[in-house]
């Protein structure tokens, strides 16, 4: 078993790249037929353009654990952590063999959305060329987001070829520890549980101090959600997920997640955010306070979200050349704009607005404020790029293209970020899924 978290970093080399989809894919193959012995490689399903999905496994326990790499395809950190997680099954019989679990590897949830951010795998590691090769599905189109729902109040069945692969596979294993390995693209670390576990969160956030990784303690994402500690969420049911306050948020876009499905079968999740970039300015929030932010960053974002969903109604019905997923995933980025928009007007006029901002908050909101428009001219830039370059040069396609490419030019150099080590990132998740399961 590996030690303490010193120990993980230290035998993981220095990452340059992450692997494409096909480098991933041929990895895993490698693995299973250089050892046979230790690897058994299943093919799970099959992705809805025709992808294999595979799952590699390993060990010889009683209980299983179930380890997913890419359930979002531009939050591909958890390939890298698969592979050398694989890698150190091979090198250390202890771990592969030694804490009673059977391990099982799905090193890439969303092949199809992951090579539509192939891209900028290989860097340079900038916001720029993230941004100009990013692609983030709509929420239907997310296999870790299709789950069934079927309390009547917040009905979904629409789950996609990928995600009736993953629910085999839970049924099948019935696993007491899934971890889902998310990353953050900006801000910090944080964490999200099925359920609290006593003494999990303490440790999980040691595990961030010790690879120095900075911490997000108010993720746009997890507002309301209940806190197991600092950077620690538990996630709510998925009914409450589409209320706020009380009230619906709107029409029922996605379903429940993996962790929702496989609390059935009293499996254990963790949810790993790492982040791949962190401002190098923090947010000063003295004399700042809470509600006049947050209804100046509302009517910011509203104002972004407004004039691109024009631009995208302008540009929908001149639209020939590209793949429906784009403008979908325009919309609905555009369209969780609103809600944060909503949401922080409604927060600006609480009963306790008129207290000062802290600095998480005022860096998590500018945060949610300046990355939600961006992504959304970056894959609407795509977009238009793709009509015009296959011969689409009607004026209204040609002039949103311009206004666009000016927009996400402004956007792509609106913050000073750094970034994090890669090996730092797949160790911190290393370190977090081996913490999860000493506590189960």
């Amino acid at each position: 078993m590996l030690g303490d978290a010193t120990s993980v970093i230290d035998r993981i080399p220095e990452i340059a790249r992450i692997p494409s989809v096909d480098e991933l894919v041929g990895t895993f193959r490698d693995l299973a037929r250089t050892h046979p012995r230790l690897f058994r490689l299943h093919r799970i399903g099959t992705s809805r353009l025709g992808e294999p999905l595979l799952m590699l496994s390993t060990g010889t326990g009683p209980q299983h654990a179930l380890l997913v790499g890419g359930p979002h395809p531009n939050e591909p950190v958890g390939f890298l952590t698969l592979l050398h997680l694989a890698q150190l099954f091979v090198e250390d019989a202890a771990l592969r063999d030694g804490l009673g679990y059977t391990w099982n590897l799905i090193p890439c949830m969303d092949p199809d959305g992951a090579r539509l951010n192939e891209g900028w795998y290989a860097g340079p590691f900038t916001v720029d060329h993230y941004h100009r090769h990013f692609y983030r599905p709509a929420l239907r189109n997310q296999p870790e987001w299709t789950f069934p729902v079927l309390d009547e109040s917040a009905y979904f069945d629409r789950t996609l070829s990928e995600t009736q692969a993953m629910m085999r596979v839970i049924d099948g294993l019935r696993p007491r520890f899934q971890c889902m390995l998310h990353n953050a693209d900006f801000g910090g670390a944080y964490f999200v549980l099925s359920r609290k576990i006593p003494g999990l969160a303490d440790d999980l956030l040691q595990i961030v101090r010790d690879f120095d990784v900075p911490l997000e303690l108010d993720p746009s994402e997890a507002v309301g959600w209940p806190v197991a500690g600092p950077a620690v969420f538990v996630m709510p049911p998925s009914p409450e997920l589409f209320t706020h306050n009380g009230r619906k948020t709107g029409p029922r876009a996605h379903g429940a997640s993996s962790a929702h499905y496989a609390q059935r079968h009293g499996t254990f999740t963790l949810i790993t955010e790492a982040p791949m970039w962190h401002d190098i300015h923090p947010a000063d929030s003295e004399g700042e306070s809470y509600a006049g932010t947050m209804r100046d960053l509302a009517a910011d974002l509203r104002r972004e979200v407004d004039e691109m969903g024009e631009a995208l109604r302008r540009v929908t019905p001149e639209t020939c050349s590209s793949p429906e997923v784009f403008p979908a995933a325009v919309a609905d980025t555009l369209a969780i704009g609103r809600t944060y928009v909503h949401r922080w007007e409604e927060a600006a006029d609480s009963s306790d607005a008129s207290r000062p901002i802290t600095a998480s908050e005022l860096a998590s909101t500018r945060l949610t404020a300046w990355r939600t428009p961006l992504r959304a001219a970056a894959m609407l830039r795509r977009l238009l790029r793709v009509e015009c370059e296959a011969g689409n040069h009607r004026p209204v396609v040609r002039a949103e293209l311009s206004a666009t490419e000016e927009r996400f030019a402004r956007a792509a150099n609106g913050v000073a970020v750094t970034l994090l080590p890669l090996r730092s990132l797949v160790a911190l998740q290393i370190a977090a899924i081996l913490t999860a399961i000493a506590h189960l």
